[in-house]
C-alpha cells in the first residue's frame, strides 16, 4: 500500500511538469511549416533566403555566421545533390517556448544530421541554434 501511494504521489507530481512541457499541435504544425519552407528554399538554392527566414533576428544580424551557415548548407546540398528530403526524427521541449527538432535530410546518395532549437516569438517559431553534421553510428544505435 505504501508503494502505490509513492506512485500516485510521484505522477502527481510528476504531471505539472509533463503537461507545461508540450507545445501544441497547431504550434507543432507551425514548425514543420517553417522547416518545410526553409527545405524548399535550400532545394530551389535560395540559401540566404533560408536562412533570413529560419533564424531569429538576431542571429540574422550575425554575419559572419550567417555566412558560415549558408556555407555549411551550400557544401551539403552540392555534396548530397538536390532535391534533398528530410524527416523528423526527434523532438522535445523545454517548456512551452523552446524545442529541440532533430532531422535527418537525405537522398539517394546519403543521409546528414541536422539539429534546430526553436523558440516562440511573437512573429511565430523561429530557430535560435542550427547545426549540420554527418551522421554517427550512435545518432542510429540503441
Amino acid at each position: 500500500m505504501k508503494t502505490l501511494f509513492s506512485l500516485i504521489v510521484s505522477l502527481f507530481l510528476l504531471l505539472p511538469v509533463t503537461a507545461y512541457a508540450q507545445v501544441s499541435d497547431a504550434d507543432s504544425k507551425q514548425m514543420d511549416q517553417v522547416f518545410d519552407s526553409f527545405m524548399s528554399k535550400v532545394n530551389a538554392k535560395q540559401y540566404d533566403d533560408a536562412f533570413n527566414e529560419l533564424m531569429m533576428p538576431q542571429i540574422k544580424d550575425q554575419a559572419q555566421l550567417l555566412r558560415n551557415l549558408v556555407g555549411l548548407t551550400k557544401q551539403v546540398s552540392e555534396y548530397f545533390v538536390s532535391p534533398l528530403k528530410y524527416e523528423k526524427v526527434t523532438e522535445s521541449t523545454l517548456g512551452t517556448q523552446l524545442v529541440y527538432r532533430q532531422y535527418v535530410i537525405y537522398n539517394n546518395n546519403g543521409p546528414y544530421f541536422v539539429s534546430v532549437v526553436m523558440f516562440r516569438t511573437d512573429k511565430g517559431w523561429k530557430a535560435q541554434h542550427i547545426t549540420l553534421r554527418d551522421l554517427s553510428p550512435d545518432d542510429v544505435a540503441p
